[in-house]
């Protein structure tokens, strides 16, 4: 039994020890992945103007990874603004050209180890041309007043899109730049021409040459009736003449910017030098904007009605100007107008103070009168009919003008002026009232009729 026993095991052993080992299956085979093919679809050359403007570039990818990025970007800081957020399709910005020349730039788009290069090319352009307006004005109308109004010989003149009218006047629907400049004299004999030079926007009304104004300096618009439906001031800027061409380069109280070019075969300006006297180098003219007073002279108030229209801050140097017609309501008898500049900026600062005689447009000034081309500007006593100049008359160029707000809330108006006679005559008055107050800020530019005309 036992030998039985020995004999079922071997046999069970030899079983197992003889059966064939088995074929290892093969690996499979790696799939084979194919390279990325990067391929641009549009243009490799673009051609853009000189103003700013969008592009587009479109490529292909075949074959493309799971973790490859497209990315774009330029060699100029001019093109900008890479759109990718689109496959197939890229978006970017070609900013303005504002210089003379072409331009070149290029672009490189890659996407992994892959890449290809678009060439940009824009066009010359104009300095300005990203201007809030870049203009070229097709008309001027200048007039040369010499050192009529300043130490400096003064060229003022208007720039604009419209023909001005055979009087040489305004026209409706029509924009203007109106320049107060000043510069050197002309020859003696020579054509009056506006100087050639580069010329900076003067805030503090200096006169000085290459200087322009802040003081009657600005933009207008007039609508379809010829009335002003938009005007704003400079707050910088400069203008520079050359070869028959003026361009302006402006920055105004809205924050916006100009640039206005004007260009012709002579610029030439109207001769008004020898219209009137020039308060800044006193030398009296008979019969243009004297006085013609004999002796000191006392104002006779009857009837007299004060008005005093408030333009803020007209001159630019941070204090108000105030302008007062004195006189009766029919326009007739002794008058006195007056254009004096308060302290600081504010309607409700009111018209008190002691004033003297100025032209730099400080606190406490008045400005000395001025006749020009049929106007009396600055400060004046004027003997009147039915509103027109019929007698005396004399521009004040000295002396003090004071005013004191009483408790019952008129005021006294206290004049000791003298006029520009050889022998300074002195012209008083004392007057108590009801001051009329006007806040004229909204349309300040329509200051005062001399200043509504083409001429100063």
């Amino acid at each position: 039994m036992k030998k039985l026993l020995k004999f079922t095991c071997l046999l069970a052993l030899v079983a197992v020890g003889c059966e064939p080992e088995k074929t290892p299956e093969p690996e499979p085979e790696p799939p084979v992945v194919e390279a990325p093919v990067f391929t641009l679809t549009s243009d490799a050359t673009m051609t853009f103007a000189a103003e700013a403007e969008e592009g587009l570039i479109t490529y292909q990818i075949e074959n493309p990874t799971q973790t490859g990025m497209v990315d774009a970007s330029a060699d100029v800081g001019w093109i900008d603004n890479f759109g990718l957020q689109v496959y197939g399709a890229i978006t970017f910005s070609v900013a303005i050209n504002e210089v003379e020349e072409e331009r070149t730039g290029t672009i490189t788009v890659t996407y992994e180890d892959q890449s290809f290069t678009v060439t940009v090319v824009q066009q010359a352009g104009q300095p300005g041309l990203g201007s809030d307006y870049f203009r070229e004005a097709e008309y001027l109308m200048g007039f040369y007043y010499g050192t009529r109004y300043s130490n400096e010989p003064n060229y003022y003149f208007h720039l604009s899109d419209k023909a001005f009218t055979s009087e040489g006047d305004f026209v409706p629907s029509a924009w203007y730049y109106r320049v107060d400049a000043y510069g050197p004299a002309p020859e003696e004999g020579q054509t009056i021409c506006l100087p050639e030079g580069e010329y900076r926007f003067d805030p503090t009304n200096s006169f000085a040459q290459f200087t322009f104004s802040t003081q009657y300096s600005y933009y207008f618009e007039l609508d379809e009736n010829q009335e002003k439906s938009y005007a704003v001031k400079y707050t910088d800027g400069t203008m520079v003449v050359a070869d028959g061409k003026i361009t302006l380069s402006l920055t105004d109280e809205d924050g916006k910017t100009h640039h206005v070019t004007y260009e012709a075969e002579t610029l030439e300006f109207w001769d008004e030098s020898t219209s009137a006297n020039n308060p800044g180098n006193p030398d009296p003219n008979p019969g243009s904007g004297d006085s013609n007073l004999t002796g000191d002279y006392q104002l006779n108030t009857e009837n007299w009605e004060v008005n005093a229209y408030y333009y803020g801050n007209y001159y630019g140097n941070g204090n108000s100007n105030w302008v007062f017609n004195m006189r009766a309501p029919d326009r007739t008898g002794d008058a006195i107008n007056l254009d004096m500049v308060t302290e600081g900026i504010g309607f409700e600062l009111g018209i008190a103070g002691t004033y003297t005689c100025a032209m730099d447009f400080s606190a406490y000034t008045f400005f000395p009168g001025v006749f020009g081309s049929g106007a009396y500007t600055g400060t004046w006593y004027l003997q009147l009919y039915n509103g027109y100049v019929a007698g005396n008359q004399a521009p004040l160029w000295g002396g003090s003008i004071e005013i004191t707000l009483n408790e019952d809330g008129t005021h006294t108006i206290d004049v000791q002026a003298y006029d520009n006679a050889e022998e300074p005559n002195l012209v008083s008055v004392t007057w108590t009232g009801t001051v009329n107050l006007y806040d004229m800020t909204a349309s300040y530019a329509q200051k005062r009729p001399a200043k509504l005309s083409i001429q100063k």
